[in-house]
């Protein structure tokens, strides 16, 4: 479990879950005459899905990308026994697919003839249970930081970075001035509610509601939760020691964030000139290896 404790263990699982994983039960087919149960994880990285399988015990698969610029995708096929028991680890901190968690225990301990049911209620609580809705954005944002973070509550938001958000820098343009502006920023869409009213109750930011089912009905609306600026700088030394994939993103935002311009001086002068061009040259250089690291092909 590396250098972290047994709690965040499993809040940085949890996170990881709630982001790319899945309770899976499969009905019979075939030859096969037992359910099949197990947790199946999905990453482009490889490396996480092993870390955790040094611990849960199970095999990695991988699919050959469409596209030979994208990145394979690697599956974690978690055995049975070993999914049981990182359910029942992990349930304490899940936040999205907490009921998927509860129904997956009760459905491994059931008896044959119950689990039927177990099965088509897990496809419901999958397909149709805390779907968001554009009420959920006002009701969540009267919770915004009413709630101070645990340290198992940093170790649950950096799983679910490292499986679901993008953590990097918007560069953009003013009306008003020359030079561009760049502001740090954490962005994670999701279908589910209850993940937004963890976020917002803990670490503030903003939602903002997705219309795409009046589109296309066979899509599901999504809220987008932003964390940006000053309040993404706040935390990110306290998601750094827990974060795996995107480490070395976090780690380019502390540095960018250390970058500023002293207070006071004329701003005309040659000297605050050549101090700004420095400034702007070190700031451009970590927002090219951020777009480096953030790539999701396989061509650099």
């Amino acid at each position: 479990m590396d250098s972290i404790d047994k709690n965040t263990f499993f809040s940085y699982i949890a996170g990881y879950i709630d982001g790319d994983g899945c309770f899976y039960i499969g009905k019979p087919s075939g030859d096969r005459t037992r359910y099949q149960a197990k947790i199946i994880i999905t990453s482009v990285n490889q490396e996480v899905l092993h870390w955790i399988s040094t611990t849960f015990r199970g095999s990695i698969q991988y699919k050959v990308p469409q596209k030979t610029t994208h990145k394979p995708v690697y599956y974690l096929n978690i055995s049975p026994k070993a999914s049981l028991l990182l359910s029942e680890n992990t349930l304490p901190y899940l936040v999205e697919k907490s009921d998927e968690a509860k129904l997956f225990i009760d459905f491994a301990r059931s008896k044959k003839e119950n689990k039927k049911a177990a099965a088509e209620e897990m496809n419901k609580i999958k397909n149709f249970n805390n779907l968001v809705s554009k009420n959920h954005k006002e009701e969540f944002e009267l919770l915004r930081a009413t709630i101070k973070p645990t340290k198992e509550d940093f170790a649950y938001l950096a799983g679910f970075i490292d499986a679901e958000c993008c953590l990097g820098i918007q560069k953009y343009k003013s009306k008003h001035r020359s030079n561009p502006l760049y502001k740090i920023q954490l962005q994670c869409n999701n279908t589910k509610a209850p993940i937004f009213k963890w976020l917002l109750q803990r670490f503030g930011g903003q939602i903002h509601f997705i219309d795409r089912n009046t589109r296309n009905p066979d899509h599901r609306n999504q809220l987008t939760w932003r964390l940006s600026s000053k309040a993404l700088s706040n935390i990110l030394k306290d998601i750094h020691p827990f974060l795996r994939y995107k480490k070395p993103v976090c780690e380019e935002l502390i540095n960018f964030t250390n970058i500023t311009l002293a207070n006071g001086g004329a701003r005309h002068t040659d000297i605050f000139r050549k101090s700004y061009s420095e400034i702007l040259k070190q700031r451009e250089e970590i927002v090219r290896k951020i777009h480096l690291l953030n790539l999701k092909g396989i061509n650099v």
